[in-house]
């Protein structure tokens, strides 16, 4: 399979939970034969896309400050998602695997996903809902109103925790979200869809799933 990953920020230049996620993803899914993309912000130096520990890695743009007075950059993340679309657009993947933080790349990956008939998932790994208020004051109105759009536009979506899960029903999802543990040391194997699966993610063309078990469940 040829998959893509999507965020802005990239380990090991960037070091965090959905970085290493993607990361250790990366790694055991390029260790299966599978061909991995990872598009984010270029914080390496030298050329725009490079190779790395079996993944191919795009710099879509250059790199910005991530957070601005402590909080996560607005225009940063508009770039992000702005830059991203040629750079997406010009292959076609088996499966795009979007972290829907910070939100404006998502529709940008739904628009390529539409376009090039990409199958893709939205990754969450939080909900923030009215905790935008205590972010930023009255203007986290604005950032409920797009997190709320963004949970509109994907019929396939990954929580990453119970809280996370509990946060998107609040929003509204019902049928339409796959938990999944992805944190600390990850296992990686692929089984075919069953009955079940087959339902949740009905739609999605790729014939075999990622199967996630942390260790020691």
């Amino acid at each position: 399979m040829k998959i893509a990953f999507v965020y802005d920020a990239v380990y090991p230049w960037v070091k965090g939970g959905a970085e290493m996620r993607i990361h250790e993803l990366g790694k055991r899914l390029s260790a299966r034969g599978n061909e991995v993309h990872i598009f984010g912000v270029k914080w390496w130096e030298g050329e725009e896309t490079i190779e790395y520990e079996g993944m191919t890695l795009h710099g879509v743009c250059k790199a910005r400050n991530l957070y601005v007075n402590g909080r996560r950059s607005i225009s940063e993340a508009v770039i992000f998602a702005a830059k991203l679309f040629p750079a997406l657009r010009k292959e076609k993947f088996d499966l795009i695997d979007v972290s829907v933080f910070p939100y404006f790349s998502c529709f940008t990956v739904k628009a390529v996903s539409v376009l090039k008939k990409n199958p893709s998932v939205f990754t969450w790994h939080e909900v923030w809902d009215d905790y935008w208020y205590e972010y930023i004051g009255r203007a986290g109105f604005f950032g409920k109103l797009v997190e709320k759009l963004v949970s509109k536009i994907s019929d396939k979506n990954i929580a990453v925790s119970d809280w996370t899960k509990k946060g998107l029903k609040s929003l509204g999802f019902l049928k339409r979200i796959s938990q999944l543990s992805l944190m600390g040391s990850i296992l990686i194997g692929f089984r075919k869809l069953n009955q079940k699966e087959a339902r949740l993610l009905q739609g999605l063309k790729a014939k075999f799933m990622i199967s996630f078990l942390q260790d020691g469940l």
